[in-house]
């Protein structure tokens, strides 16, 4: 819950920022709201089914790492394509297309 709000929040800061800072309308300024919390729940859900995790067989923590204690990790789940940084990326993109896909259909 303490995740969800945050972004809520952020998504509506970056918003209210952009509506002030350039020549949008308050749809386009809801837009950028809502996809940004949107490609925040698109970053959670690729990073919850599809994301590397890793486990460090000296200490056991779950791990983004290969390497943990100078020792390898094992990995536990995910696609092998899928880190952190692909995560982030993809959620961007996806955000990125639906919004896009949204404004031409309201055209």
């Amino acid at each position: 819950m303490l995740g969800s709000t945050a972004a809520l929040a952020g998504s509506l800061l970056i918003s209210i920022f952009s509506y002030w800072l350039f020549p949008l309308s308050f749809g386009l300024a809801f837009l950028i709201f809502l996809f940004g919390f949107i490609g925040n729940v698109i970053d959670t859900i690729i990073g919850a089914f599809y994301q590397l995790v890793y486990i460090c067989q000296k200490c056991g923590i779950e791990t983004e790492k290969k390497e943990h204690c100078h020792i390898q990790t094992t990995r536990i789940k995910g696609s092998p394509l899928v880190d952190n940084d692909m995560v982030n990326f993809l959620s961007g993109v996806l955000s990125a297309m639906l919004a896009i896909l949204v404004i031409q259909l309201t055209s």
